[in-house]
């Protein structure tokens, strides 16, 4: 009723199968009450940012080992086979790095065999030339250490581990070279040269290694996210997608 005593048409709804029709009066107001939109529960925000944090994760992880696969296989492996050459009664062959990197522990293996018709009761010293400074280890001088030979039979051969490393960063259009010396035919440059080039990363090598030997963790740790996902999932991020 308004205040004339007149009845107001009331609202009236058709809810048929075909478009909803509200018919009104006119001049009647309708209020209307305005609800902010509901908030996003909290698991809602835990689930972005765990999911956020798994995938800054495993993009790092591919990123690194990624990294540590290309360092690996395209300076250091596989190794410089040199045959056997000649000097004096010995034969030596020489196994090098591809490239040497500054703070890595470098390696060469030397393979020495008699030739001669007696004994080798001889004194080798191998030099580390070059334009780039090494140091052996052990080292009898700045950059040479000695291989001793006692008794070695008549084409006999001994293989011996020479470590070394570099004095100071070095550019990568720097080397180091081999010369080999005895007290019976002097000292003379490896045939052919052998020259290891720098790889310009510090610890390239020490890095590539690490991670590596290491990647089998990352298998495990993937493989066990993989295994408990559903219930990480329910746990963690509030059983969510």
């Amino acid at each position: 009723m308004n205040r004339r005593g007149q009845r107001r048409s009331a609202i009236s709804l058709n809810l048929p199968a075909s478009p909803i029709t509200i018919k009104l009066d006119p001049g009647a107001a309708i209020p209307v009450q305005l609800s902010p939109p509901p908030q996003q529960p909290a698991s809602f925000f835990r689930r972005v940012a765990i999911k956020l944090l798994l995938l800054i994760m495993g993009s790092l992880a591919v990123i690194v080992v990624s990294s540590a696969i290309w360092l690996k296989y395209t300076y250091f492996f596989p190794p410089v086979f040199v045959a056997p050459q000649n000097y004096g009664n010995l034969a030596i062959a020489v196994t090098h790095p591809r490239h040497i990197a500054f703070g890595d522990e470098n390696e060469l293996l030397l393979t020495i065999t008699n030739q001669g018709r007696d004994e080798a009761d001889a004194t080798v010293t191998v030099v580390f030339d070059g334009s780039a400074r090494a140091r052996p280890m052990p080292s009898d001088a700045p950059n040479s250490t000695i291989v001793k030979l006692e008794k070695l039979p008549r084409a006999a051969s001994v293989t011996h581990r020479l470590k070394f490393d570099l004095l100071a960063p070095a550019s990568g259009a720097e080397f180091v070279g081999l010369s080999f010396g005895a007290r019976d035919w002097g000292m003379c440059p490896a045939t052919p040269p052998i020259r290891m080039p720098i790889v310009p990363i510090s610890y390239a090598n020490s890095f590539a290694d690490a991670v590596l030997n290491r990647a089998n963790l990352f298998a495990v740790f993937a493989a066990i996210v993989l295994l408990f996902w559903d219930a990480f999932r329910k746990r963690a991020l509030g059983g969510g997608d």
